[in-house]
C-alpha cells in the first residue's frame, strides 16, 4: 500500500554514516523548527490518494514539493505536514483520517524508526529504540533531545505516555501514533500489547472510530495521553530482521540523529545542500552561498568559525557519498561519478585514488567481501 522506502531503497537504509540523496531530490531551506521525516509525508500522500485526494492538491495546500519525498530521511516542516493532513480531513470529510492512516501505515516502510523497532529483540527493546530515535520520525520541538515517549508504572499498571509538546495544537499526531503503536504489532504478533488508551481532549464526534481502530477501551479528558500496556508484554519477542540488520540500522540512525542535532551549524546546512545538488555538476562556493541566502564572504567566515572550510566539506562529502554508493548499490562507475559531481569516470577515479589510495573498483570488491564475511559470521 505504501512506498516501501526502507525495504527497497537499500541505500537509504544501510548506507553507513551517509545521507544518500536521490538524484530527483531538489533542495529546500534547512529548517530549525519542528520537522517530520519525508517518508511519513510520502505515506500520507499515498494514503490520501487512495481516498481520492491527489498529490497535487495536497502539495498545493501545504507548499510541499513532491520531489522532496523521494528520500525518506529528508526533513519536512511539521506545519506543512499538518496543513496537508487537515486539508485531506476536510476534503474527505473524515475527521478520523489520522487514526485510519496510523492503522494502515506500516512504519517500517516509512521510517527507519519502524525498522529499528521491528528488528528489536523484544517489545521492551523496541520501545527503547523508539525512545532513542523517535525524533527521526517527528521532531516536535526543533531542538530538544528529550524523548517523546516514556514508560511509566503507576498503581501496578504499565503505561506508555506520549509527552509530545505539541499535543494540544496537533492532537492528530497523537491519534496517528496511538493507532500505529496499537495496530502495527498485530501484523506480526497474536495480539497487540495495548489494552486501553487515554487522551486529554474531550470526546469528539468521531469517538466511535477510536475504539473501532484501536480495538480497546478509550478514555477521554484524562490526565495524560497514554497507552496502557499489558503487564509482561515488554518481554514479548519481536525481531523481524536478523541481528546484523539491526546493527546497520543503528549506525544509520546514529548518523541521522547527529545530523538532526547539528541542524543549527552552518557546516551541516551546507553539507545537506551540497548533497542535494552534487549531481547537477559544477558546485561553487558562490552558488552555494547564494542558495543559502548569504554572501560568499559570510559563508566563508561562518565556516571558519566552526573550524572548517568549503573545500574540505565538499571533498569529505564526495568521498563519503562515493564510498556509500560503491558499498551498497550496483551503480556503475559512470553513475557514481555523476552522482558525486564529476563530469566523467576518469576524473572521479583519480580523485577517489587521492582520497583512499584505492581505485573505485578495488574499494567495491573489498566492501563486498567484508559484507559477505559479516553475513557468514
Amino acid at each position: 500500500m505504501f512506498p516501501d522506502f526502507y525495504r527497497n531503497r537499500k541505500t537509504c537504509a544501510i548506507a553507513p554514516r551517509n545521507n544518500i540523496i536521490d538524484r530527483s531530490y531538489h533542495p529546500r531551506p534547512i529548517h530549525s523548527g519542528p520537522t517530520i521525516g519525508a517518508g511519513l509525508v510520502a505515506g500520507l500522500f499515498q494514503f490520501c490518494g487512495e481516498l481520492g485526494v491527489g498529490s497535487d492538491a495536497l502539495a498545493n495546500a501545504s507548499d510541499i514539493d513532491f520531489a522532496e519525498l523521494a528520500n525518506p530521511d529528508v526533513r519536512i516542516p511539521l506545519s506543512s505536514y499538518m496543513q496537508a493532513l487537515r486539508f485531506a480531513m476536510k476534503a474527505t470529510e473524515r475527521p478520523e483520517l489520522p487514526l485510519a492512516f496510523g492503522e494502515a501505515a506500516s512504519m517500517s516502510e516509512l521510517s527507519i524508526v519502524g525498522l529499528l523497532m521491528e528488528a528489536s529483540e523484544t517489545v521492551g527493546d523496541a520501545y527503547l529504540q523508539m525512545r532513542r530515535y523517535g525524533r527521526l520520525a517527528i521532531e516536535a520541538t526543533g531542538s530538544s533531545a528529550d524523548p517523546r515517549f516514556e514508560l511509566v508504572r503507576k498503581h501496578g499498571r504499565l503505561f506508555l505516555v506520549d509527552e509530545q509538546p505539541l499535543a494540544a495544537e496537533y492532537p492528530e499526531l497523537t491519534e496517528s501514533a496511538f493507532a500505529w503503536l496499537t495496530c502495527g504489532p498485530r501484523r506480526y504478533m497474536k495480539r497487540s500489547p495495548v489494552i486501553s488508551a487515554s487522551v486529554t481532549w474531550p470526546k469528539p464526534d468521531h469517538w466511535h472510530a477510536y475504539e473501532k481502530i484501536l480495538r480497546c477501551p478509550v478514555h477521554f479528558e484524562r490526565e495524560w495521553n497514554a497507552l496502557e500496556m499489558e503487564l509482561g508484554s515488554l518481554t514479548w519477542p519481536v525481531r523481524q530482521n536478523p541481528k546484523y540488520v539491526f546493527g546497520i540500522l543503528v549506525d544509520r540512525a546514529d548518523y541521522l540523529i547527529s545530523e538532526l542535532g547539528s541542524a543549527d551549524l552552518i557546516s551541516a546546512k551546507l553539507r545537506n545542500l551540497l548533497a542535494a545538488i552534487l549531481h547537477e555538476g559544477s558546485v561553487t562556493a558562490e552558488s552555494a552561498a547564494r542558495r543559502m541566502g548569504m554572501s560568499r564572504q559570510t559563508l566563508f567566515r561562518r565556516l571558519n568559525d566552526e573550524g572548517t572550510d568549503f573545500s574540505t566539506i565538499l571533498r569529505e562529502l564526495r568521498e563519503d557519498l562515493a564510498k556509500s554508493y560503491l558499498s551498497s548499490s550496483k551503480a556503475s562507475l559512470n553513475e557514481v561519478a555523476y552522482l558525486v559531481g564529476f563530469s566523467d569516470a576518469s576524473s572521479f577515479t583519480r580523485a577517489f585514488k587521492r582520497w583512499t589510495a584505492r581505485a573505485p573498483g578495488e574499494f567495491r570488491q573489498i566492501a563486498f567481501r567484508n559484507a559477505t564475511n559479516r553475513l557468514e559470521d
